[in-house]
């Protein structure tokens, strides 16, 4: 994937963030089943998180990053951010990856990637989903 500085003219500072959805809107579960039910192999979507998922940033090696992929019983979904900082208008090449050895063929799992500025402000995201195969 690939994000942008969306300032022109200024260093931003961005924080970039992946969450599992374990219990999703009836919005995107719609959207999401809606596709998944015509992939072969699809179950169900899964209720408990993967062993781990993550974004890879080759160009920001020492990312500010807090994992909390692992949960630890704690009321919030588990999440992966980095905190970088973008050059005017910068371009970056980013991957996310998650761990899904150890699931169940043919669960599916939803995850939201966001982007916000350094108020903490929504620059964008987007929804991906994985499943086992």
């Amino acid at each position: 994937m690939t994000t942008v500085n969306p300032d022109v003219r200024k260093p931003q500072r961005t924080r970039l963030r992946a969450t599992i959805d374990l219990n999703p809107s009836a919005a995107v579960r719609d959207v999401v089943l809606k596709r998944l039910k015509s992939t072969t192999g699809f179950g169900r979507l899964s209720s408990t998180p993967p062993r781990r998922f993550e974004l890879r940033l080759r160009e920001f090696p020492k990312a500010k990053v807090t994992d909390e992929t692992k949960g630890g019983g704690s009321k919030r979904p588990p999440t992966y951010e980095a905190e970088i900082t973008l050059e005017p208008a910068q371009v970056i090449a980013l991957r996310f990856v998650a761990d899904l050895s150890g699931t169940k063929l043919g669960d599916a799992y939803i995850f939201h990637l966001t982007q916000a500025g350094p108020e903490g402000q929504s620059q964008g995201g987007l929804t991906v989903v994985m499943m086992a195969i």
